[in-house]
Formats: C-alpha cells, sequence, structure tokens
C-alpha cells in the first residue's frame, strides 16, 4: 500500500520554503541512510565558522517569541537600523566564543557611526580586521533580519525594509564589495545569500504545514523579493561601466591620456569580471550571464588586443558555466555563443599565440586549438564545428615555433581570473601591471564546458573531441603543476565522467569520480561547493550504476554541503532536492514510501518558484519527479484527479524539455517513457504504445539498440503488451531483450530485472507453457537470493567511499593519476568514436508494480 504524502504537488502560489524547513530535510535525508553525527558536522562546518551555530536547525532555540519585543535603534558606519532583544543574545553568544579583546573592540566598532566610524575608515583596516568586521555585524545585526518579525511594516509597504536597505547597499559598495571578493569570498558567498534568500517565520511547524488560503497574500511571505542583492549588483555594474565609452572618446590623444583611460577601463572591466563570477558561484546564473554580457559590451574600450582577448576568456568561462549550469540552452541567442561565438574565440586565442602548448620538443606537438570550418547546423545556426586535419610533423614543428614567442614560459601559469584560474585579484592585476603579456592561458576549462554543452545536447562524439582538446590543455601544463589551475582539471573531470557514464564504462567513470574528489579534497577542501558539485556528479553516477542506496547517502550530503555555503533559496540547493527526491523515489519504490521523497520534490518546485524560475529545466525536473509520485498515488486510489494532475505535470516538463533540447535528446525520449507509463496507466493505450516507440526509436538512434536505457524502454513497453494489450509473443520479445541488455550491462543482480523475470512468467502463464514458466520462477528466486546478497555490500555500516584516502599525495602525484586515468580514457573512447585527428596529432574522427524505474539523472 502507498504511503501518500502530506502533499502532491507544489506550485508558485504555495508559501515559500522557509530555511527551518529545509534544513529538516538536510538532517533526516542523512539520517534516513546512514546515523553519522561526523558527517552532519562536517557538512556544516562552513556555516559553524560563520555563524557560530553547528547548523541552521539550532536557530529553533534562537527565535523566540520574546526576541522581537523591544526595538531600538542602533547607528553603524553604514546607517541606522533596528535593534532587538535577539542581538543582545547573539552579541553575547559570539563573545562567549571569542572572549579577546580583539572581538570586543570589532563588536563595539559595529555599533559606532559617522564621523568616528566611516565605510572609509573601514576600508583601511587590515585584512583581519576588515573580515572580522562583516562576520560580527552577520552574527549580531543582520542575522535578525532574515525573519519576518524583524520587520513591522513588512506587509503594509511592502518595500525593502530600511535596515536591510542598508545591509544590501554596503554590500553593494564597489570598494567594498571588491575587497571581501578579493579577501574572503565564500564568506561574501554566505552572507548575501543568507539577506537575500534566507527566511525565517513564526509558527511555521513542518509536520502541520499547510499551503496558504490565499495566494495573493501569503502570511509567510518573502521579507525580500528574490534576486534583489543581485539586481543591485548588475545596477551598480552597469552605473561603473557607463562612463567608460565617453572618458574614452574625450581623453586627448596624448600617451599620458591613453594610460589614464587604459587604467579605469581595465579596472572597471575586472569589477564586471568579479561581479560575474561572483554570481556565477553564488548559483545566481542568470543575473551571472547578464553581468558577463554587460561588461563584454565594454571590450571594445581596451586598446590591446592580448589583454581583451584574455579578459573575454575569462568572461566566456563565466558565462558558460553560468548557462551550463542552469541549463540556459533554449534561446538563439544563447546556442550562439556554444556554438558559434566561444570557438571563434578560441581561434582568435590560438591566432594571437596565448593558449599553451607541449614544451617537449621529443613528443608530437599538437597545437590545442580547433580547426575550423563554417558550417550551418540542422538549427540553420550559423556555426562552427571541428574537422579533422592531417598535418605533417614538419608543419608542427613550424607551427610550434611560431606559437612560442621569445622568452615566453609554455609552462606558465594558466588563466589568471574568472573561474578557469580563479585567482581574480585586484592586487595580482593591477591596471598598470599587464602580466598577460608573456604569458600563455589554459583553455581546457572552455573546451571542458564546449564539451558539457555538446554531451547535454546529446552529441557524445563532438563532446568527446572537446573533451581530448581540454585534456591536450592540462597535459601541456603537467611539467609545471603550478600552473594548471584545479578549476579546469575538475571541469574536465567531470564531463569526462559523464561521457564515461552515458557509455557505461563505470567502471573507469567510478575511478575518475574517486579522483576528482580526491583532488578537489587535496586542492581546496571538502566543505566548499566544488566538492558538492562533484557529489552530485557521483551520486548520478551510483544512481546510473543501480547503486541507488549510496546515490542517496551521497545526495543528501551534497545538499547539506549546498546549504552550508549557500544558506538561502538557491538554484544550486533545489538542483540537489530534485537529486534526493528522484533517488528516495526509486529506492522506496516496492515500499510505497514516497512521504520524504514528496517532500523533497515539493520543496525544490516551490523554490524554484520562489525564485521566479517558473520556466527553466530545473523547474521541469522537478515537475517530472513530482508527477512520478503523484502517478503512483492516483494507480493505489484509482484517483481520476491525480491522474490528470500527473499528466499535466509530465506534459509541462516535456514542452520544456523539447524547448531547450529538441525532439532527438535521451531527456526527450524519458519523458516520452514516463507519460508511455502514465498513460497505460490511465488505461489510454494506444498514446501509451506511442509513447514508448518514441522514447525507444530515439535513445536506439542516439545510444544504439543493445544500450541500457534501450533495454529499459522495451521492458516498459513490453509491459503493456503484456498486462493491458494482450500481445504476449510481442511482450516476451521484448522482455527477453530488454533482459539480455540489462544483464549484459548490470550483471545477474541488476534491480530492474526481477520486473522483466515477474513478466514473462506472465507471459508464459498466458501462453500456456508451464515449463519456461517454471523455468522463470526459479530464475526469480535465484535473482532475489543474489539481490540480497549485493544489497548487503550496500549497506549503511560500510566505510563512506567518498571519505580521503589515508594516503596523502601532493599536487603533482594527484595530476600524475589524473593524467593516467585521462589517458585510459582517450584510448578506450577512441575505439568507439574513432581517434580524433587535431593538429599534429596522433588521431582522426571517423564519422501493476509491473514497470520498472529509470536510472538515469
Amino acid at each position: 500500500m502507498r504511503i501518500i504524502p502530506s502533499t502532491l504537488a507544489a506550485t508558485s502560489d504555495e508559501a515559500p520554503t522557509s530555511q527551518l524547513h529545509l534544513t529538516k530535510l538536510v538532517y533526516d535525508g542523512i539520517s534516513r541512510i546512514k546515523e553519522n553525527g561526523k558527517c552532519l558536522q562536517h557538512c556544516f562546518s562552513r556555516f559553524h565558522e560563520i555563524s557560530g551555530f553547528a547548523s541552521l536547525q539550532d536557530w529553533e532555540s534562537v527565535f523566540t517569541e520574546t526576541s522581537f519585543t523591544h526595538r531600538t535603534s542602533v547607528t553603524t558606519p553604514y546607517g541606522v537600523i533596528n535593534s532587538y532583544d535577539i542581538t543582545h543574545r547573539l552579541k553575547q553568544n559570539l563573545i562567549s566564543r571569542n572572549p579577546s579583546l580583539r572581538q570586543l573592540c570589532i563588536a563595539a566598532v559595529c555599533e559606532v557611526g559617522p564621523p568616528l566610524m566611516t565605510v572609509d575608515i573601514l576600508l583601511s583596516l587590515p585584512q583581519n580586521l576588515f573580515q572580522m568586521f562583516f562576520i560580527t555585524a552577520f552574527s549580531i545585526h543582520w542575522i535578525p533580519m532574515s525573519h519576518t518579525q524583524f520587520h513591522g511594516d513588512l506587509d503594509k509597504t511592502r518595500k525593502i525594509p530600511s535596515s536591510l536597505w542598508h545591509v544590501l547597499k554596503i554590500l553593494s559598495i564597489p570598494q567594498v564589495f571588491e575587497r571581501l571578493f578579493d579577501e574572503c569570498r565564500e564568506v561574501l558567498m554566505f552572507i548575501v545569500c543568507w539577506m537575500q534568500h534566507a527566511h525565517f517565520s513564526p509558527n511555521r511547524d513542518d509536520t502541520n504545514y499547510q499551503p496558504c488560503s490565499d495566494p495573493r497574500d501569503p502570511p509567510n511571505r518573502p521579507i525580500l523579493e528574490p534576486h534583489q542583492f543581485s539586481e543591485k549588483l548588475v545596477r551598480v555594474l552597469k552605473k561603473k561601466l557607463a562612463p567608460l565609452t565617453q572618458a574614452n572618446d574625450s581623453v586627448p590623444p596624448s600617451r599620458g591620456g591613453l594610460l589614464t583611460t587604459a587604467d579605469s577601463v581595465i579596472s572597471c572591466l575586472l569589477f564586471g569580471l568579479k561581479v560575474s563570477h561572483f554570481l556565477c558561484d553564488s548559483s545566481e546564473y542568470v543575473h551571472a550571464v547578464r553581468a558577463v554580457r554587460l561588461t563584454r559590451n565594454f571590450l571594445q574600450t581596451v586598446t590591446d588586443e592580448r589583454t581583451r582577448l584574455w579578459l573575454d576568456h575569462e568572461l566566456y568561462c563565466i558565462m558558460l558555466r553560468s548557462m551550463n549550469s542552469h541549463i540556459m540552452y533554449a534561446e538563439r541567442e544563447n546556442q550562439l555563443v556554444f556554438q558559434r561565438d566561444v570557438p571563434r574565440l578560441l581561434k582568435s586565442l590560438y591566432q594571437s599565440n596565448l593558449l599553451v602548448s607541449q614544451s617537449d620538443p621529443q613528443k608530437p606537438f599538437s597545437c590545442l586549438a580547433l580547426p575550423y570550418a563554417p558550417t550551418t547546423d540542422l538549427n540553420r545556426f550559423d556555426s562552427v564545428e571541428i574537422v579533422g586535419v592531417s598535418t605533417p610533423s614538419t608543419r608542427c614543428s613550424q607551427v610550434e615555433r611560431k606559437n612560442r614567442k621569445p622568452g615566453t614560459s609554455v609552462n606558465s601559469r594558466g588563466s589568471m581570473l574568472g573561474p578557469s584560474g580563479d585567482t581574480i585579484s585586484s592586487v595580482t592585476f593591477g591596471p598598470t601591471h599587464r602580466f598577460f603579456h608573456g604569458k600563455s592561458l589554459n583553455g581546457g576549462f572552455l573546451y571542458a564546458q564546449l564539451a558539457t554543452y555538446h554531451y547535454a545536447m546529446c552529441a557524445y562524439e563532438k563532446s568527446f573531441q572537446f573533451s581530448v582538446l581540454a585534456i591536450e590543455q592540462i597535459r601541456a601544463c603537467s611539467n609545471n603543476p603550478p600552473g594548471v589551475s584545479g578549476h579546469v582539471v575538475v571541469e574536465v573531470l567531470r564531463v569526462v565522467c559523464k561521457l564515461c557514464m552515458i557509455k557505461r564504462e563505470y567502471k573507469l567513470a567510478l575511478a575518475i569520480i574517486k579522483s576528482a574528489l580526491s583532488f578537489t579534497s587535496h586542492v581546496y577542501g571538502s566543505s566548499n561547493l566544488t566538492y558538492a558539485n562533484l557529489l552530485l556528479d557521483y551520486g548520478c553516477l551510483l544512481l546510473n550504476a543501480d547503486k541507488t542506496r549510496k546515490a542517496a547517502q551521497v545526495y543528501a550530503t551534497a545538499f547539506a554541503l549546498i546549504f552550508s555555503c549557500l544558506p538561502g533559496s538557491s538554484v544550486l540547493c533545489a538542483l540537489a532536492l530534485e537529486a534526493i527526491a528522484y533517488a528516495h523515489y526509486v529506492l522506496e519504490y516496492t515500499t510505497g514510501d514516497f512521504n520524504y521523497a514528496s517532500k523533497c520534490a515539493d520543496a525544490a518546485s516551490q523554490m524554484l518558484h520562489q525564485l521566479k524560475h517558473h520556466d527553466c529545466m530545473q523547474t521541469a525536473s522537478a515537475s517530472r519527479v513530482q508527477a512520478l509520485i503523484v502517478e503512483e498515488i492516483a494507480i493505489d486510489a484509482n484517483d481520476p484527479h491525480c491522474f490528470k494532475m500527473a499528466e499535466e505535470l509530465h506534459i509541462r516538463s516535456l514542452k520544456r524539455c523539447l524547448k531547450t533540447y529538441g525532439e532527438h535528446n535521451i531527456q526527450t525520449a524519458k519523458h516520452y517513457g514516463n507519460l508511455g507509463r502514465l498513460y497505460q496507466s490511465m488505461q489510454s493505450y494506444t498514446k501509451a504504445e506511442q509513447n514508448h516507440k518514441k522514447a525507444i526509436d530515439i535513445k536506439t538512434s542516439l545510444l544504439g539498440d543493445s544500450d541500457f536505457e534501450v533495454g529499459l524502454s522495451l521492458g516498459h513497453l513490453a509491459s503493456l503488451y503484456n498486462y493491458d494489450m494482450k500481445r504476449y509473443s510481442e511482450a516476451e520479445q521484448l522482455h527477453l531483450r530488454s533482459i539480455s541488455i540489462s544483464q549484459k550491462v548490470f550483471g545477474p543482480t541488476y534491480s530492474g530485472l526481477e520486473y522483466e523475470y515477474r513478466g514473462l512468467q506472465r507471459v508464459y502463464h498466458q501462453l500456456g507453457l508451464p515449463e519456461k514458466k517454471e523455468q522463470y520462477t526459479r530464475l526469480l528466486q535465484d535473482w532475489r537470493m543474489k539481490r540480497e546478497q549485493a544489497d548487503c555490500t550496500e549497506t549503511t555500516d560500510q566505510p563512506d567511499e567518498i571519505e580521503p584516502s589515508e594516503t596523502e599525495k601532493d599536487f603533482h602525484a594527484h595530476l600524475t593519476d589524473i593524467l593516467c586515468l585521462l589517458s585510459t580514457f582517450e584510448e578506450e573512447f577512441s575505439k568507439l568514436f574513432g581517434v580524433f585527428s587535431h593538429c599534429g596529432g596522433a588521431v582522426s574522427v571517423s564519422s501493476d508494480s509491473n514497470n520498472s524505474r529509470s536510472t538515469g539523472c
């Protein structure tokens, strides 16, 4: 019997998801899979360092009925703000944790206004005191502002409350923002996400929560409209960039005048680069793309071509990463960025001798740039595609000499800006310090982003080609590890792992993702968003490899890490919630207990609607999981209303998928398959058959006729023929094909075999073949025994596979191991796609519960 969740499907009209509600989901999710206090403590280390509390769950005892009884005004360096009883308690808590004279002084400074303390004086403080001021102000004065009771006039004015306005204003002052970004970026991200998207309300008990009766005026209305700080930061950027063109035109053509103008131009563009990078890191992807486009509009004011190309590279790194993270592929303008604009930039970088190259003269040289040929793709976009070029070694040596300028070290540190180098700093790069010249740029990050895009669009061969180019960029810097950006390595490993997964090379994919986790832990630690993103990839791999319990645990850990770094609503947090929901849907499919899965899916959907991302692929994915759960409820209750709700959710999700990916895509095929199963349950058998056949045709054309996804859809069609259409002979052949494919990919213990064996038992019973029925009865019994043994290897008391190895390795050792894995990847995939011939290179590219579940991510 299915356990019906308290809520079925969230809509944009429901009250927003509170932070206490979300943190309960974190703890509930981890405790369901693995009781491990150490794991939870590790996940919330960032939260503890900044706020002083173990986790958001502790806030249930902080906000009491008397927290906002007595209000006073406090003058600060950035304006007059309100203060309540809770402020005094938070100050006592902070001083008790750090009873030092320095902390006492900073706490006092937080309550001193002009002229004794101003923003300019704050900017003159040493780095440690500057950072301490903002953490202290946040811990004492700003945290209570996230509670609705702090703002008594909120429901009347519907504007930004004055106290919050002062906080957002100081954080968006260019000098303050840049210094916080340069010196304590993760602290800035934490504070901004909290102030912008964290939300606390009175009388919000998760167990008794019900949607509001009047959606136009919810009682727990957010304090701020979403993205208020992001909008303000983009406006500040626009204001800072606006005078550049006029200033450039008005300066006399003297040497001194041009130098001054160049200084201001570079400073402003670097500010735009930092704003874009910050927004991308903060999961504000739409605003990050806006900031990049705004900044790129002024690149023509940079007179030095190499400097302009370098900045353009960094801006495109941020843009592509944002678009890939938020799946922003539907708009023509965005598609052109991937298909035309960035390839053209890479070509210009190569022609300007800015890309790194192999320095070992004994090795065949690779120019590491794409050979280009203008084409027109199926969507009639002007695009650039990779073409195979066979170049003699004599020509390659000439290209190498041309590519290496005298005195240039090809192993110099790669990109110094943006996500590819992750070292944006006004100290590292001053307007008069042209560090661009004499150094080479690692284009691996852009290549990896292009590979990720083509992977998502199911152009796997082209994705492989871009991956090879990205690997070559890492390999070119391998003799000088400081010249290799860790973020480049991580992005390359992520897309390579995805390719291994789609081609069912699970053993290699597992080795790659574990290597990426170990490398990231060594370079950046394991309490950051880079590590959390890798955990999401790891969970997806485990889910595809039929290790659902382990996947659910990894997803829960990733969710906790994300929520600790970005303690508010975010696209990344919603993505983790949707992943958890689907994993628990699969995990509890046989028990029918979808309560936790439903809570997570609803929370993800509510969060995305709260952020006003009503029409994006993340919302569509959350709707898909909601639809699957509602469908199971409808089957048990035989509820036409639930069936209709599930159909609407599936169709809405399919429409967005078609808009984003088009018809010829694996994600679209999965949506057709889901609709096929739903229509089967609704007894619309013709529609069900049509949708299943669509799914099979698309998957077969993209993955081949022996891929696991094809086998899954064959099993679904077999179920339709078997249980509802009485086409037993056809069902038999489909069941057998599905079994053959599943055993080939996963072996004899694959979880989905149960449904195929039971289906064949029914087929042979209906066909009057008792011997064959008995054969599959024995096979099912044998499968159950083996499955129980396999489940024992996934028990919760096993050591966590993601724990760091006891054997410590330095950066060079990590990089050596990674390059070895990447060489294996190239070797294995050259068998599938042929050998990629890039310039000088080595190689040329040839052209009832009777349904199982798709474990695709």
